[in-house]
């Protein structure tokens, strides 16, 4: 299994209904489970998420989300099924739109199934996609560890 770490609040937002696509600057060549890290970086800036964005981390996580949600671990693993570009796909929603960074000559990287972890497992994250240890791995695809 590989893991791609995202900043937060990304990582856990991409563990919701909410956000369907994770978007990038670059395609991804990778389908399958994909374990989620959430990485140190957290933007908490209400002017830099923007308010609608703000609104939805409320409604979905509570007011003290920039204090609550896990950074520094797998926090759980995606079904990953398709990377398009903009021009080829439409984010699931508006919250999907406003979740991701739409702009043209990105890329769309689409998850159906989602699984999320009750505790995060502490983890040292990289760029791009990384290889986990099969021991990680097998904690995620466990249904007992998921939430």
């Amino acid at each position: 299994m590989r893991a791609n770490t995202l900043y937060q609040p990304w990582a856990s937002l991409w563990l919701t209904d909410r956000k369907v696509h994770e978007t990038r600057p670059r395609a991804l060549n990778y389908s399958g489970w994909l374990a989620v890290h959430a990485g140190k970086t957290f933007i908490t800036d209400p002017d830099e998420l923007g308010p609608e964005l703000v609104d939805i981390l409320n409604a979905e996580f509570g007011t003290g989300w920039a204090k609550a949600l896990p950074t520094g671990g797998i926090i759980g693993a995606v079904n990953m099924v398709s990377c398009k570009r903009m021009a080829d796909t439409a984010p699931a929603s508006h919250d999907d739109e406003i979740c991701g960074n739409w702009k043209p000559r990105r890329f769309a990287l689409r998850r159906t199934e989602v699984i999320k972890l009750k505790e995060p497992i502490a983890f040292r994250g990289q760029q791009y996609l990384f290889p986990i240890p099969d021991w990680a791995a097998s904690q995620i695809l466990n249904p007992a560890m998921a939430a």
